[in-house]
């Protein structure tokens, strides 16, 4: 039953002119974990002070708190359990609470039906009252009255049988993180007075607790063992864990093997443990021990790593110290040399041979040293100037092996290799520069002075000197000295007054010159196609003068020079040849036959083909007609055969003409009628069987003419001088003079370029012809 009243929820309360004042409130004190799970309050709780509810407005007047009741809820307070049928524990629990009476109508009437209702159980005789239960001695009477409403009476307990329970209630716990329906799990109940349930839960608690704690230990039990520092250390190698405090127990501890991360708290859980204070004890000693000791080796080994380290460094300063020392011993060496060549130097006692010993001494001991230090600079400066003074009176072309003694130990000392150069230009080396001081001024000057038309004593100059001049002075030679010499040699030879033919004086040049003769080599075929318009083929001089060029021009440019100005010549020799059994004259033949070893194949077969076997086959067949004497036929035969050179006799198309010859021969022997087939039915028959492929290629080749070429001949035809012009370039192609117009032949655009002012524009044959004789009257302006 619970009291509606505010009475003693105030102190000093009362009512003036209805409303109720006080001093203050006393505070009600609040239920502990105990009271609320089981539903009792400790007795004295209402004196303690006011329940929940929200609180009412109040006013103060003079110290006086004026409570409103019209703002004030109602605050429901417990009220004492009575017993069952005894006036005396009401009082008594009256005077526990401090006001457990109910003073309206209301309360008295619950509490006669109370009454009433209590008698009339069954089982609860008066004897009963005396009976404590165990939650009276810590709750008020409002327990009693709420268990007697349950059904409780005196001496009985609850339950259909009265039976009670001694027990508690338990409710068997679900493991931690375990959700509903895991694993068929039941939760039951379980009570203190069912040894077998208890023990039941106890075991499934337990299993519950060691699974879940599975992953914190291992539930194995490890045998105690006792390390020694070495075992220890040796246990610590390779790991790299660092300090680890455990805050786990009840003091903070350092841990440096994650394995003792649990070793309190498997301490702990061992129940069967002697002394366990003792050996708690100890083992914070042993860890205290361990911990020094692992502490101490890894100051050993940090120290012994620190010794390693400046060990290193002892070394390297070392060998530093050893290079210093060695870099100060050479230095100083070098030093006392170079003193030493400077005091010989000032008092004029210096020679070659001495500063050639000294300075090769130094390269051969200190090559790093001399090298870096330019070494060959210092000794240039000294050996110069006594080298010049050495060829001071050389004349090259008289003595052309002079100083090569001398300056064959200086190229050795001087010259560096090409991975060792450390000049970035190649006349900016020391030997380079020597040779320019001292040789090259000398040839120079010879070569100036040199005849182009007498090459023997340049070449031996330069044959001498080519293994120790250096490659760029040797090719400043060659172009800047020897070539404009004979450029200009060339360009002055007239093939009608000279006695001298040219390849005396330039053939010797191309070995040593090489391509650098192409330009020359042009001026002089250019100079024979104008001078053999006016040959006769009588004149055996052309031979001699064109065949030393057979293997110079090339095969190109040598067939064009003889197809324009041999051929037609020989072509006119062969039409004039009367060929007669019976008087014949062999000295046309022969001046034809002559150029057989320098003539292409082909122009000599043609040029036969055309001129000569016609004519042959013509006089056998009209002398077989006659009824002769055949061996005078066959001495005939075998004489116009014999002054054929071997190269035509083994060609096919010759054989076939001979052997023509032969079939008429024997036709004539046998009686039979004659037939002479003509000269083109006898080349078509041939051509059709061996030789189709062949003429077709050859056809082709002769019709094939490169531009440089036609304009070549065009030049020819028209008397207009065509020479290449050395050293001029445009766009890459080379300049030609046709006759006072300067020209460039661009064979892959098929096109002339020719120069106007500082343009170049692209005319035809006919109006290059126009500009040349327009400048050349002075009238063509550009």
């Amino acid at each position: 039953m619970e009291r509606f009243s505010t009475e003693g929820d105030f102190v000093d309360g009362e009512w003036i002119d209805g409303e109720f004042y006080y001093r203050s409130r006393r505070k009600r004190r609040g239920q502990t974990k105990e009271e609320a799970l089981y539903g009792y309050q400790s007795s004295g709780s209402d004196s303690d002070g006011g329940g929940g509810g929200r609180r009412g407005r109040k006013k103060r007047r003079g110290g006086i708190i004026v409570e409103d009741k019209s703002s004030k809820p109602v605050n429901f307070v417990s009220a004492s359990v009575q017993d069952v049928g005894t006036e005396n524990q009401a009082s008594a629990g009256d005077d526990d609470d401090g006001d457990l009476e109910l003073p309206s109508a209301l309360g008295k009437k619950i509490q006669e039906k109370v009454r009433q209702k209590t008698k009339k159980k069954p089982g609860g005789p008066a004897s009963s009252t005396s009976v404590e239960y165990v939650w009276q001695k810590h709750t008020s009477e409002f327990t009693n009255k709420m268990m007697s409403k349950m059904g409780l009476t005196g001496g009985t307990g609850l339950g259909k049988n009265l039976q009670g329970r001694v027990a508690a209630i338990e409710v068997k716990l679900r493991p931690k993180n375990m959700g509903m329906g895991y694993n068929d799990f039941q939760e039951v109940t379980t009570g203190r007075d069912d040894p077998a349930a208890a023990t039941e839960s106890e075991e499934v608690a337990h299993r519950s607790r060691a699974n879940e704690q599975l992953w914190m230990k291992k539930n194995k039990k490890k045998a105690k063992t006792f390390v020694s520092a070495e075992e220890l250390l040796s246990r610590q190698q390779g790991r790299t864990v660092g300090k680890v405090l455990d805050m786990t127990g009840p003091q903070v501890r350092v841990v440096t093997d994650m394995k003792d991360l649990n070793a309190e708290r498997m301490v702990v859980e061992e129940d069967d443990t002697p002394m366990p204070e003792l050996q708690h004890n100890l083992k914070l000693l042993v860890d205290l021990v361990a911990s020094d000791i692992q502490q101490y080796d890894s100051r050993l080994r940090h120290d012994k790593q620190t010794i390693a380290i400046l060990e290193k460094d002892r070394d390297r300063l070392q060998k530093e110290l050893e290079l210093q020392s060695r870099s100060l011993e050479v230095m100083h060496s070098i030093t006392s040399a170079i003193e030493g060549v400077q005091q010989e130097a000032a008092s004029r006692r210096l020679t070659l041979d001495g500063l050639l010993k000294t300075f090769a001494k130094l390269k051969a001991e200190f090559p790093e040293e001399y090298k870096l230090w330019n070494l060959s600079a210092l000794v240039l400066s000294h050996a110069a100037p006594r080298i010049t003074s050495h060829f001071q009176a050389w004349q090259p072309l008289l003595q052309p092996s002079r100083g090569v003694d001398v300056l064959l130990p200086w190229m050795e000392l001087l010259q560096e290799q090409e991975e060792e150069a450390i000049f970035t230009e190649v006349d900016s080396s020391p030997y380079t520069r020597l040779v320019m001081e001292t040789v090259l001024p000398h040839i120079n000057r010879a070569v100036i002075n040199w005849e182009a038309r007498e090459p023997e004593p340049l070449l031996r100059v330069l044959e001498v000197w080519e293994k120790l001049l250096p490659a760029s002075v040797f090719q400043s030679v060659l172009d800047s000295c020897v070539m404009p010499k004979l450029r200009a040699q060339v360009e002055a030879w007239d093939p009608l007054q000279d006695t001298v033919p040219v390849h005396h004086w330039v053939h010797p040049w191309l070995p040593l010159l090489g391509s650098r003769m192409d330009p020359v080599c042009d001026t002089i075929r250019w100079k024979l196609n104008s001078v053999l318009q006016a040959w006769d083929p009588s004149d055996v001089s052309a031979y001699l003068m064109l065949s030393p060029w057979h293997s110079v021009f090339d095969a190109a440019s040598w067939e064009q020079l003889l197809a324009r100005n041999i051929v037609p010549k020989l072509k006119v020799a062969l039409e004039q040849l009367e060929i007669n059994p019976a008087q014949q004259r062999l000295e046309p033949f022969s001046w034809v036959m002559a150029w057989a070893p320098v003539m292409p194949l082909r122009l000599m077969i043609r040029m036969l083909e055309e001129k000569f076997f016609p004519k042959w086959h013509h006089a056998l067949f009209a002398w077989l007609g006659s009824n002769p004497d055949f061996d005078e036929v066959t001495q005939w035969y075998q004489g116009w055969k014999s002054v054929l050179p071997a190269e035509l006799l083994a060609n096919d198309r010759v054989r076939w003409q001979l052997n023509g010859a032969l079939e008429m021969m024997n036709q004539a022997v046998e009686g039979a009628p004659l037939v002479m087939r003509d000269a083109e039915q006898w080349q078509q028959q041939f051509v059709e069987k061996k030789f189709a492929a062949v003429a077709v290629a050859v056809a082709e080749a002769e019709a094939e003419m490169s531009l440089k070429e036609v304009v070549e001949s065009f030049a020819q035809e028209k008397d207009v001088q065509f020479l290449p012009k050395p050293g001029r370039l445009h766009q890459g192609l080379q300049v030609y003079g046709f006759g006072s117009v300067s020209i460039a032949v661009d064979n892959h655009k098929q096109a002339v370029l020719a120069q106007a002012g500082q343009k170049w524009t692209s005319v035809s044959l006919e109006q290059l012809l126009e500009i040349h004789h327009a400048r050349k009257g002075g009238k063509w302006n550009s």
